[in-house]
This record gives C-alpha cells, structure tokens and sequence, in this order.
C-alpha cells in the first residue's frame, strides 16, 4: 500500500477501535495472528486488552498528534485524556480524576492490515496525575 493509504488505515484504526471501542472492526484491521512487541498476539487479546483499558478509562479519547509513513511502516504519536474510573492495572483504585498522557506506536503494514505493533506511553505522567507515589525498592 502507498503510504497515503498506510495513515488512512491507521487513522481509522485509532478512530474506530480505540476511540469508538468497535471491536468487531478488529478483523479488519488485523489477521487472525501478529506480532505484538516481539510476541505472537491474536484478535482475542487484543479485544480484551481495549475492552479492559475502557473499564480503566470508559470515556478515553486518543489524538494523532503526528503520523508518518512508508509503504510498509507508519509512526505516530498520540495523546489520550480519560477519567479514571477503573482499577488501572489490578493495582491502582479508581480517582475519578481526568488524566492527559501520551504515547507512540511504530506498526508494520501488510496486505492491507497492521502486521506488528510496538508501542511506548508515558505511564509515569498517567500514574503523577492520579496521585500515586512511586518509592524506589528498598534492598534488605
């Protein structure tokens, strides 16, 4: 695909499964298996990953910020606001507060679909918006 086509496609990514929560629009934007930080992912987990992250943060909303592309590869970078109203991570009790984060993804593109993902957020900014205080490991 032209790399026009490559940022159409993930821009309707963004749009219809982590903005929109579409789930059923998944097959369309990935085969049956790929790669997913060096590891074999499948449609499955990456429904439930999003449908956890929207217990988390039901009203997120996530802005390109930049986009580039090849005809294979596209990079970009992204910001996300939601309220806290979930558990984040089994471990962080809901806040009730709106956070602002952000994030990058470099995907791999091929007949049509993402192929691989990596991706990078700052989790630090979303955990020093909520409150929660990081102490370093004490050594006994």
């Amino acid at each position: 695909m032209s790399a026009e086509a490559n940022v159409e496609l993930v821009r309707q990514w963004v749009e219809q499964i982590w903005n929109a929560g579409n789930m059923e629009s998944l097959t369309h934007f990935h085969p049956p298996t790929f790669d997913n930080h060096g590891k074999r992912s499948n449609i499955e987990e990456t429904k439930q990953w999003q449908l956890r992250n929207r217990v988390t943060f039901p009203d997120i909303h996530y802005t390109i910020d930049d986009i580039f592309a090849t005809d294979e590869r596209v990079a970009f970078h992204w910001t996300a606001t939601a309220t806290h109203r979930g558990a984040l991570w089994n471990m962080i009790p809901p806040t009730g507060k709106t956070i602002t984060w952000n994030g990058m993804h470099l995907l791999w593109l091929a007949n049509k679909q993402i192929v691989g993902v990596w991706a990078v957020q700052n989790s630090i900014a979303q955990l020093q918006q909520m409150g929660v205080t990081l102490h370093p490991a004490v050594e006994v």
